[in-house]
C-alpha cells in the first residue's frame, strides 16, 4: 500500500492539503480540504475532512503516534464505530482561560463511505468536539458526539430490495494524562444505529524508558448488541502488550 500526501501554502492564512492512498486493489481520495485561518483563535476547514472524534481518528493510520499498531476497538475499521472522513465544513476555536486551554470544533456535512459494496448511505452528518487542557500539564479531557441519517438497504427473503431509514448517533468521552514518559488514555464510546446499541471501552498505559523504548499494555472491550451483552456471540475482550 502506498499514500502520498500533499500540501500547499497558498497565502499565509489559506492552506491546502490532500492525501491519495491507495493499494493493488484500489487508489482513493483519503481527504482534500481547505484551511483557512481567520486569527490564531479560529479557522475553518471545508472539503473531504478526516471525522474528528476521539483521540486517535484523525490519525489513525500514522502508527508512530500511537502505542501500538493495532488500533483499539473504537477506531478498528471492522467494527464500523467511526467514520474515516466527511464532506463538509469543519470550524474550530481555541482559547485560552485562567483554568486552561479549550478547544471548540463544530462540523456538519456528509459521511464518506470508501466500500464499494457497502448497503448504508449517509446524510445529514454533524458534530462536535471539544477538548479541555487542564493547568495540569498533561492532563487532557475530551468529548466528542455526532448524528447522521441513515438509509439501509435490506435483500428480503423475496428478493426485494428495501430501505429502512434512521439514525446513526454516537458520543465518546475521552481522559488522558501524558507527562515525563508516561502515557496513559481511556476512552468510552457508545453508539446507536436504529434500535441496535452498542459501545466499547478500553484503558492503556504506556512509559518510556531511555528516551526510546516504550512498553505498553491496554485492555479493551466491545459489546456490539447491549441487550445481548451477556452472549458471547455479541462480546469481545482483548488484553495487549507491547513495546516500541
Amino acid at each position: 500500500s502506498m499514500a502520498l500526501l500533499f500540501s500547499y501554502r497558498a497565502t499565509d492564512e489559506v492552506s491546502i492539503w490532500a492525501q491519495i492512498f491507495g493499494n493493488n486493489e484500489d487508489f482513493r481520495l483519503d481527504w482534500a480540504f481547505v484551511d483557512y485561518h481567520f486569527s490564531n483563535e479560529f479557522r475553518v476547514n471545508a472539503g473531504q475532512i478526516k471525522f474528528p472524534v476521539g483521540f486517535y481518528n484523525e490519525i489513525r493510520d500514522v502508527k508512530y503516534l500511537q502505542l501500538s499498531t493495532i488500533e483499539p476497538y473504537i477506531y478498528h475499521e471492522s467494527v464500523e464505530l467511526l467514520s474515516e472522513s466527511f464532506r463538509g465544513v469543519q470550524a474550530i476555536y481555541n482559547f485560552d482561560s485562567s483554568a486552561g486551554n479549550i478547544t471548540l470544533e463544530a462540523y456538519g456535512g456528509q459521511i464518506v463511505v470508501f466500500e464499494e459494496d457497502a448497503t448504508e448511505e449517509f446524510k445529514n452528518s454533524w458534530g462536535g468536539r471539544i477538548t479541555y487542557k487542564t493547568p495540569v500539564e498533561g492532563l487532557n479531557f475530551m468529548g466528542s458526539a455526532f448524528t447522521s441519517k441513515i438509509i439501509e438497504e435490506e435483500v428480503e427473503e423475496s428478493g426485494e430490495t428495501v430501505e429502512n431509514e434512521g439514525h446513526k448517533t454516537l458520543w465518546m468521552a475521552s481522559v488522558e494524562y501524558v507527562n515525563n514518559n508516561l502515557d496513559l488514555k481511556a476512552e468510552y464510546a457508545h453508539n446507536k444505529v436504529f434500535n441496535n446499541k452498542a459501545y466499547s471501552w478500553y484503558v492503556q498505559a504506556g512509559y518510556t524508558f531511555f528516551d526510546k523504548l516504550t512498553p505498553f499494555a491496554r485492555y479493551d472491550y466491545i459489546t456490539t448488541d447491549k441487550k445481548q451483552k451477556s452472549d458471547p456471540s455479541f462480546y469481545q475482550k482483548d488484553f495487549s502488550f507491547g513495546a516500541g
